[in-house]
Protein backbone atom coordinates (compact mmCIF):
# COMPACT_ATOMS: atom_id res chain seq x y z
CA UNK A 1 0.00 0.00 0.00
CA UNK A 2 2.82 2.44 0.78
CA UNK A 3 4.12 2.18 -2.77
CA UNK A 4 0.70 3.18 -4.14
CA UNK A 5 0.55 6.13 -1.77
CA UNK A 6 4.05 7.19 -2.77
CA UNK A 7 2.90 7.02 -6.39
CA UNK A 8 -0.11 9.14 -5.43
CA UNK A 9 2.03 11.87 -3.85
CA UNK A 10 4.24 11.92 -6.95
CA UNK A 11 1.23 12.10 -9.25
CA UNK A 12 -0.38 15.06 -7.49
CA UNK A 13 2.78 17.01 -6.75
CA UNK A 14 2.52 19.12 -9.92
CA UNK A 15 -1.26 19.18 -10.37
CA UNK A 16 -3.45 21.93 -8.95
CA UNK A 17 -6.71 20.01 -9.50
CA UNK A 18 -5.99 16.30 -9.82
CA UNK A 19 -8.68 13.92 -11.04
CA UNK A 20 -8.95 11.87 -7.84
CA UNK A 21 -11.26 9.22 -9.31
CA UNK A 22 -8.90 8.64 -12.27
CA UNK A 23 -5.88 8.54 -9.98
CA UNK A 24 -7.59 6.09 -7.60
CA UNK A 25 -8.42 3.76 -10.50
CA UNK A 26 -4.90 4.01 -11.96
CA UNK A 27 -3.36 3.12 -8.61
CA UNK A 28 -5.66 0.17 -8.02
CA UNK A 29 -8.01 1.58 -5.39
CA UNK A 30 -11.64 0.51 -5.62
CA UNK A 31 -12.80 4.13 -5.54
CA UNK A 32 -11.82 7.71 -4.74
CA UNK A 33 -12.97 7.44 -1.10
CA UNK A 34 -10.69 4.44 -0.53
CA UNK A 35 -7.69 6.39 -1.87
CA UNK A 36 -8.51 9.39 0.31
CA UNK A 37 -8.92 7.29 3.49
CA UNK A 38 -5.66 5.42 2.89
CA UNK A 39 -3.82 8.63 2.01
CA UNK A 40 -5.00 10.40 5.16
CA UNK A 41 -4.16 7.43 7.38
CA UNK A 42 -0.61 7.20 6.02
CA UNK A 43 0.26 10.83 5.27
CA UNK A 44 -1.76 12.58 7.98
CA UNK A 45 -3.74 14.83 5.68
CA UNK A 46 -6.15 14.46 2.80
CA UNK A 47 -4.79 14.48 -0.75
CA UNK A 48 -6.36 17.92 -1.31
CA UNK A 49 -4.59 19.30 1.77
CA UNK A 50 -1.35 17.78 0.49
CA UNK A 51 -1.79 19.49 -2.88
CA UNK A 52 -2.57 22.86 -1.24
CA UNK A 53 0.54 22.59 0.93
CA UNK A 54 2.67 21.51 -2.02
CA UNK A 55 1.46 24.47 -4.08
CA UNK A 56 2.01 26.81 -1.14
CA UNK A 57 5.55 25.51 -0.63
CA UNK A 58 6.43 25.84 -4.30
CA UNK A 59 4.98 29.34 -4.41
CA UNK A 60 7.52 30.38 -1.78
CA UNK A 61 10.46 28.44 -3.19
CA UNK A 62 13.28 30.51 -4.65
CA UNK A 63 13.57 30.72 -8.41
CA UNK A 64 16.07 28.30 -9.87
CA UNK A 65 19.46 29.95 -10.04
CA UNK A 66 18.56 32.59 -7.43
CA UNK A 67 19.52 30.54 -4.37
Amino acid sequence: MRARLHDATDAVADERQPDWARLAAELGYCDQAHLIRAFKAAIGMTPAEYVRRSIGDSAHAPEEGLE
